[in-house]
């Protein structure tokens, strides 16, 4: 049986590659106490490497996804599809299995990356000629570092009951 550090290199390595053999959460938590300062930092380096390998197969994605974008419905398309790919970074980076100075530094290294795709992508919006207020509009309205909230089953409710109309009072 692997103890943490192989478990945690096991899914890692799966992780790098767009895949999860089993549940970020099925791991064992690491703590750099029971670990030890080289093993730790050793964990810390792969996980930061995966998700550097990760990000880079997720910005593969986009770029194909952009690619084929020809309409302004398209482009808000391949933004939610890509904020919604970050999910298993996101979970990642802030797991609350990996110790906090791990935590730190992998949500640092997402944010950075995103904070420059965003960039990027505002400046190629910006020098795409015709429609480029559009472009602009659409890519700032769905940034990518913006997280993508999980939809909740809606509760049963009441449908709005009419309300009596507005006395507007002008002084």
């Amino acid at each position: 049986m692997l103890g943490a550090y192989g478990q945690w290199s096991a899914w890692l390595a799966d992780f790098a590659l767009g895949s999860e053999s089993e549940d970020l959460d099925s791991l064992p938590p690491v703590r750099i106490e029971d670990l030890g300062s080289v093993a730790a930092a050793r964990l810390a380096q792969r996980c930061a490497e995966a998700l550097s390998q990760r990000m880079r197969l997720w910005s593969e994605r986009f770029s194909r996804d952009l690619e084929r974008a020809r309409l302004a419905d398209d482009l808000r398309r391949s933004l939610s599809s890509a904020r919604s790919r970050l999910n298993p970074l996101r979970a990642l980076a802030s797991s609350p299995l990996l110790f906090e100075e791990l935590r730190t530094s992998l949500e640092r290294q997402l944010q950075e990356v995103l904070e420059q795709a965003q960039r990027d992508l505002e400046r190629h919006a910006e020098q795409a000629g015709s429609g480029e207020e559009t472009l602009l509009r659409i890519v700032r309205e769905q940034p990518l570092d913006r997280a993508v909230l999980v939809s909740l089953p809606t509760q049963p409710h009441e449908p709005p009951r009419p309300s009596a109309p507005r006395q507007v009072l002008l002084g």
